[in-house]
């Protein structure tokens, strides 16, 4: 099927102005895409002092190596059915990453406080050099984790006890046949059926095989299965069906996306001048249906094909997940190209261009989710920032007229979505995109924050984005979300204090970007401020969020329990809490207070041991008046 052209309507009041999908802007110079030049721009840098921070971003780790993905932003955030959560990054603590490995964190409650992140991660969970990791939950509730051996190609795998113990490495997997170098893995599991996809490296080195080149895609994406947890891999770097010549004629690092539930597996594959396509198993990986969500008009192309309507495409990134009825929802990233001269091999790539796209799989519909529109935050009417935000190096070397660049790759100005699913109908959608009037002090270059856009109908209506991250002068870059919602949507992302990264955007005789440490933070954002629009960057005041009446109380775990139960809440203000106790009579059966808890996530235990077995509600009382009552069962 083609690109569709559907316009969003909603009764939300935070609905954003959405434009059909084949009607993007057609070039970045014009009034909703506006690249100006640093020497000509006036700095205004945003206030944000009067905004408070109303959810907490805590530093689980650090990196040297900041280039978390070419493309597609792993998912690497786990939120277990008991409420906490598991993380792994791509780690190093040496200025020459010799160390590089994958990091990892395990987040619960410890010593009183919510999701305790001390200490620091300072060592990989492998022996060996890895990188892009992937992580999982076996059967027996071990979790693995599978990173890529680059300097050989392949995987090192390591598993560990149990949620939040040590890890040992077990085996490297998935070699191919030790000519080619298969790295850049994504995966995804169900118990011990691990799938994977990934592509070729590429090497110019005397000895060395250059990439892949298999049914004419050279560096295609493969894909293998495992049906013991990752140990063996019974179907090993095929290519799926309808992944040929006839419409790809390169593969890539990055540029795809998995997701499996049940017995459903699903791969997405996309790049600048190619079909958004899916593949979709029902048999635990098996059999696969191709199914183009978006074409691309001059596919397969070559250099020979004139592109002179400057035509959409996408930037290779993209997110993928499958909901509790196994239906697909997509989400990926616009671009524009241009090819003027077919005398060479070039053509025209414009990273300026500002959206995000959104397919259901059970409706058939594409939607434009979030465009320039919505990031115009001064109210122009165009979406302002500098050209090094899109200016890649040459040849080593600083473009001329600009004294540092940041562009992530190839990917465009908003980029790198990834998507999430709540039991109740809602998706949400983060992605990386530049700020408006948000500069760093030292190149003058637009800083990056992580946002994030919801609809609570399944996809039919969407509001408008926000700003979720909000860190003042921080590059905040890669966001990935965990699949699964409850009452927050659990982040990480990469902090830096300099926009772009060092293993791309460094020029050797500027020295621009130095190697230095980048922060890995991990945040749980209330679905209360997601509905309510109170983190919307630059228009949330102190005196906004303090008559914001958002208390969020979650269900007790475990639940039906023994002894002592768990209730995870959080405050838009500081406040102690009055918990009461009562019995289906609605008798007083116990009740506390706590002492003043500050604004953000907290636990708060219920001693349940003096009671008989039975059904009883919990009733939480904030000083503001907010009350939230929820059933507990007693065993």
């Amino acid at each position: 099927m083609g690109s569709l052209s559907l316009l969003a309507q909603t009764n939300n009041q935070n609905v954003a102005s959405k434009i059909p999908y084949s009607q993007l802007p057609s070039d970045i110079n014009n009034n909703n895409n506006v690249v100006k030049s640093s020497a000509a721009y006036d700095f205004n840098f945003v206030d944000r002092s009067s905004i408070r921070r109303s959810n907490a971003v805590i530093k689980v780790g650090v990196s040297k190596y900041d280039l978390q993905t070419n493309g597609s932003v792993a998912r690497r955030v786990i939120l277990h059915s008991d409420g906490t959560v598991s993380m792994a990054w791509t780690t190093s603590f040496q200025d020459n990453f010799s160390d590089r490995g994958t990091g990892y964190k395990y987040i619960t409650t410890a010593n009183g406080q919510w999701f305790n992140a001390t200490p620091l991660v300072t060592a990989r969970v492998e022996s060996v050099r890895t990188g892009w990791p992937c992580i999982g939950v076996l059967a027996n509730g071990n979790e693995f984790t599978l990173g890529h051996i680059a300097e050989e190609g392949g995987w090192a795998r390591a598993e560990n006890t149990g949620k939040g113990t040590a890890f040992t490495q077990t085996n490297a997997s998935v070699n191919d046949d030790g000519i080619y170098k298969p790295i850049w893995g994504r995966m995804a599991n169900v118990g011990d059926n691990v799938y994977l996809i990934a592509s070729y490296t590429d090497s110019s080195a005397v000895g060395e095989a250059r990439f892949k080149t298999v049914q004419g895609i050279q560096a295609p994406m493969t894909y293998s299965k495992s049906n013991d947890g990752g140990k063996t891999w019974p179907i090993s770097h095929v290519l799926l069906p309808g992944y040929d010549s006839t419409r790809y004629t390169t593969g890539g690092g990055d540029q795809y996306s998995i997701d499996a539930r049940d017995s459903f597996v699903v791969i997405c594959v996309t790049d600048l001048l190619e079909d958004l396509a899916i593949w979709k198993s029902s048999d635990y990986g098996v059999t696969f249906t191709k199914t183009i969500v978006d074409s691309f008009n001059y596919a397969p192309y070559s250099a020979k094909k004139l592109m002179l309507d400057t035509p959409i495409t996408h930037d290779g990134t993209t997110s993928v997940v499958i909901d509790k009825n196994g239906y697909v929802h997509l989400a990926w990233a616009l671009g524009r190209v241009l090819d003027t001269d077919t005398t060479d091999a070039s053509y025209s790539f414009f990273p300026g261009t500002a959206g995000i796209a959104y397919w259901n799989e059970q409706t058939n519909t594409t939607q434009l989710i979030a465009t320039s529109i919505d990031m115009d935050v001064d109210n122009t009417g165009a979406y302002e920032f500098m050209r090094g935000n899109t200016a890649n190096l040459e040849s080593g070397s600083l473009p001329s007229g600009l004294n540092h660049v940041a562009r992530i790759g190839n990917t465009s100005i908003m980029t790198m979505p990834s998507i999430g699913l709540d039991n109740a109908g809602g998706v949400y959608v983060s992605f990386s995109a530049v700020v408006e009037n948000d500069f760093d002090e030292i190149w003058g270059l637009n800083l990056r924050d992580a946002f994030i856009v919801y609809s609570s109908d399944n996809g039919a209506n969407w509001a408008k984005p926000l700003n979720a991250s909000q860190l003042t002068q921080k590059e905040v870059a890669f966001p990935s979300i965990a699949k699964d919602v409850n009452d927050y949507v659990h982040f990480q992302f990469q902090v830096d204090i300099i926009p772009g990264t060092n293993l791309q955007n460094n020029a050797t005789v500027a020295s621009n970007h130095p190697i230095q440490n980048n922060d890995i933070c991990y945040m749980a954002l209330p679905v209360s401020q997601i509905i309510a629009a109170s983190i919307d960057q630059g228009a949330v005041k102190v005196e906004d969020i303090a008559q914001s009446k958002v208390f969020v109380v979650s269900q007790n775990s475990p639940n039906p329990f023994t002894g002592s139960t768990e209730v995870t809440i959080y405050l838009s203000n500081p406040s102690p809490l009055n918990v009461t106790i009562t019995n289906v009579a609605g008798q007083i059966v116990k009740s506390f207070a706590t002492s003043e808890l500050n604004s953000g996530n907290h636990k708060v235990e219920i001693d349940a041991s003096s009671l008989q077995a039975g059904v009883y509600l919990y009733t939480m009382s904030a000083s503001n008046g907010e009350t939230v009552t929820k059933k507990m069962v007693v065993n």
